[in-house]
């Protein structure tokens, strides 16, 4: 497979799935023939690319061949590489649910892709989601993070339900690409 036939991979989240553990032993091991996709800024790529893009500005041609470009030399050198941040499907402890929209970019840039989505059982999740917020300084209490489903309009807990129903980003990717 030539390079240009090879798929972008990118490793999409959730948060708080272990995706450190799988970032620093498993996607930059090149033992098993992984590399992150750009080096050590995979990440910052990934952010200046596709997070804190102009969506209205956004050129999935361009972008396509900046990863590629990026990844060149972990190709060169026999290894896979996988762009990771569990952040491109949301930020829960940010209040961030951008992973529609990264989705759609990630699957219009006309090239092949393959996601690999983490996903944690929802009420462990939960509570791992708020003790991060908690030692990041966030002061709401933990119904407030997760709601009681009795909130006013427009009122929403920091945790959107949604958000926890894996599904919809799953079917959204297969979709586009195929299961």
């Amino acid at each position: 497979m030539t390079d240009a036939a090879a798929p972008l991979i990118f490793h999409i989240g959730y948060p708080k799935t272990a995706t450190a553990i799988l970032q620093h032993q498993i996607f930059s091991n090149p033992a098993l023939g992984l590399a992150l996709g750009g080096g050590n800024l995979s990440r910052a790529h990934l952010f200046d690319k596709l997070v804190l893009d102009d969506g209205y500005q956004f050129d999935a041609a361009a972008t396509a061949q900046i990863l590629r470009d990026l990844e060149a030399p972990q190709r060169a050198a026999g290894l896979t590489p996988i762009w990771s941040d569990e952040t491109l499907i949301g930020d829960c402890i940010r209040q961030v649910y951008n992973g529609n929209a990264i989705a759609q970019q990630i699957t219009g840039m006309g090239v092949p892709v393959k996601i690999i989505i983490t996903v944690r059982e929802q009420q462990s999740l939960c509570m791992a989601s708020w003790r991060e917020y908690v030692k990041g300084g966030g002061a709401q209490p933990f119904e407030r993070f997760i709601g009681t489903g009795h909130e006013p309009m427009s009122f929403t807990p920091l945790l959107q339900p949604e958000h926890l129903m894996y599904h919809r980003a799953v079917d959204f990717y297969a979709d586009q690409i195929g299961a």
